[in-house]
């Protein structure tokens, strides 16, 4: 071996540690945290409108709806296409695990009282 092909494979070698040492400083995202932003940003920019009255808000982005919040049954329905199927496949949570979280979150960051979250795909709401 050459001293120019020499050179080559430890710059090389160098320009993987690099990359390397990039990937072991950068900070990590926890999971919480990831899942967290994803519901922000599933209900920012979402357009609020009643229905029956007082008892019902649906919160709509691209004219579909997104979540509901259903005062007179209690519950915080949840878009199963957009949201709950997300946190199963992506996120690897089971029904409760995502009821929790999402009940927690809604808990943490809004207004929102005295709602149990559930998705459309469930028969009956269940309550905490």
């Amino acid at each position: 071996m050459d001293k120019m092909l020499a050179q080559k494979e430890l710059d090389t070698i160098r320009d993987m540690v690099k990359e390397l040492e990039k990937i072991i400083n950068e900070p990590e995202v926890s999971k919480e945290k990831e899942m967290s932003d994803f519901l922000f940003n599933s209900i920012d920019g979402c357009v609020r409108k009643m229905t029956k009255g007082e008892k019902e808000v649906t919160y709509y982005k691209d004219n579909e709806w997104v979540i509901k919040q259903d005062y007179e049954n209690k519950v915080l329905w949840i878009r199963y296409s957009l949201i709950w199927f997300v946190f199963n496949t992506k996120f690897g949570l089971n029904y409760t695990q995502i009821r929790d979280f999402i009940a927690a979150w809604v808990e943490a960051n809004t207004e929102w009282r005295g709602l149990t979250p559930n998705n459309r795909l469930c028969q009956a709401g269940l309550r905490v």
